[in-house]
């Protein structure tokens, strides 16, 4: 259980807020347990940014305070379906602000200078695992669909979550 839940479940008003204090063990752990995985950097970034490689998820355009929880402008985490003015190209919600997402692969910050330009698959190992999206603490910068950092596996941060994919041939309906 993150260390800010008490008697086994989330703080009061928070049950449709993005989990935090979770490390990438932790949210690996929670996957497997689901079927699931964390995304690949490239599949993070592909559904916010969509075919026209937009800066931001829903657009060009950044108008602070309303299409993502930044800035510190409320000093907390958001409900994930708070900002509708913030979906991505494909429809996805929360993916700038609000919390970093741990991604499936391990950082190096150099990588994409030599990396495929379709479809890479991420640096081979490294010390840090991927976190994208920025947080409800940042700028603009770090709202970017292109910002990207690291954090060590077993971090654990109140803006940082995740959230999982799965392939669709895995999906089962009403599952």
């Amino acid at each position: 259980m993150p260390i800010h839940w008490q008697r086994g479940t989330f703080p009061s008003g928070a049950g449709k807020h993005p989990l935090v204090n979770v490390s990438w063990q932790d949210a690996r752990d929670y996957a497997d347990w689901r079927s699931a995985r964390l995304p690949t950097e490239s599949e993070w970034e592909k559904a916010a940014r969509g075919t026209d490689e937009r800066p931001y998820p829903w657009g060009t355009r950044f108008t602070e305070g309303e299409r993502c929880n930044a800035n510190n402008q409320i000093g907390t985490t958001t409900p994930v379906d708070e900002w509708p003015d913030g979906l991505s190209f494909y429809g996805v919600w929360d993916m700038a602000g609000n919390v970093y997402e741990w991604r499936y692969d391990h950082y190096d910050p150099q990588y994409y200078k030599d990396s495929p330009t379709t479809n890479p698959k991420g640096a081979d190992g490294g010390q840090e695992r991927v976190i994208r999206g920025g947080s409800y603490q940042e700028t603009r910068a770090a709202l970017r669909t292109t910002h990207r950092i690291g954090s060590s596996e077993v971090s654990t941060r109140d803006n940082i979550g995740f959230r999982l994919a799965m392939d669709a041939d895995d999906i089962r309906p009403g599952g």
